[in-house]
C-alpha cells in the first residue's frame, strides 16, 4: 500500500453518511435492499506519487442477517491544492 490512512469507528457519522446517500441507492441490490454503512470509517490521503493497486474489499460481518457487499468511496479534493 502506498498511501497514507486513518481509520476509526464512529455510528453517529456512519447513520448520518448514510441517511445522506440513501435516497440515490437502489431500493433492491439482487434481492437485498441497502440498510446502512459499517461503523467503520476509513480516511486515505494519497499524495503525488502513491498509488493503490487493483483489489476486492472484504465482507464484514455487521450482525446477525447482516453483511456488507460494496464500497463507497467519497472523493474530498481541495480547490486546485496538491497535498
Amino acid at each position: 500500500l502506498n498511501r497514507e490512512s486513518f481509520a476509526f469507528s464512529d455510528p453517529a457519522l456512519s447513520a448520518v453518511l448514510f441517511s445522506r446517500v440513501a435516497p440515490f441507492l437502489p431500493p433492491d441490490l439482487e434481492g437485498r435492499r441497502p440498510y446502512g454503512f459499517t461503523d467503520r470509517l476509513r480516511y486515505y490521503c494519497y499524495r503525488k506519487g502513491h498509488s493503490f493497486g487493483q483489489h476486492v474489499d472484504q465482507s464484514i460481518r455487521a450482525g446477525p442477517g447482516l453483511e456488507t457487499e460494496y464500497t463507497l468511496l467519497l472523493y474530498l479534493n481541495g480547490q486546485g491544492e496538491e497535498p
